[in-house]
């Protein structure tokens, strides 16, 4: 980079430089075809690394197609909400179908992650830990005399945290107020 672009080659960068398709498919024809070294190719077409090129032929390699956009962008993110049953149907397809998460997520229309999280929380605890916990679960008049003043307590302690998160802010700020110069 340094003798490629000098002194600023070596400078961080803070954004991700672009690189149109053309670009991208005349770098990873040239790397197949062997005539040129990555390095060269590197300095040629201006690439910032050679992490990059070599990305591009795996994606090429892998899809035999260049991607022009990001992994992200491909993956749809969650379009809907799943149940119990769908995520165990999910999660079976991908322990069958050797973990391939994108294929997953695309096939039943669920994010990447989402499929990955699945697959790991079942690795973990078993299917059982792909019920949804969250939320409340009985209600009020369902509860034991103990179990209500169990929830009135938590309540009351989280109530006093807040007074005292206050409190604390209320002192800062007059004693910053004070310092003031």
């Amino acid at each position: 980079m340094f003798e490629r672009d000098g002194i600023d080659g070596l400078s961080e960068r803070k954004h991700w430089n672009r690189y149109s398709l053309e670009t991208k498919q005349k770098v990873v024809r040239e790397i197949l075809t062997g005539t040129i070294s990555l390095e060269a190719l590197v300095v040629k077409y201006g690439v910032r690394s050679n992490t990059t090129v070599r990305q591009w032929v795996s994606k090429y390699n892998g899809t035999n197609k260049q991607a022009s956009k990001s992994q992200r962008k491909q993956v749809p993110i969650m379009a809907k909400q799943t149940t119990f049953e769908e995520r165990i149907e999910i999660v079976e397809y991908a322990i069958t179908h050797n973990r391939n998460y994108k294929e997953t997520a695309a096939k039943f229309n669920v994010s990447y992650q989402q499929v990955r999280a699945w697959v790991l929380k079942v690795d973990r605890n078993g299917f059982p830990a792909l019920k949804d916990r969250r939320g409340h679960h009985k209600a009020e008049s369902e509860m034991s005399e103990v179990e209500r003043l169990k929830l009135e307590n938590r309540r009351l302690k989280a109530e006093l945290n807040d007074k005292k998160a206050i409190e604390a802010f209320a002192k800062k700020l007059l004693a910053l107020k004070r310092h003031k110069p």
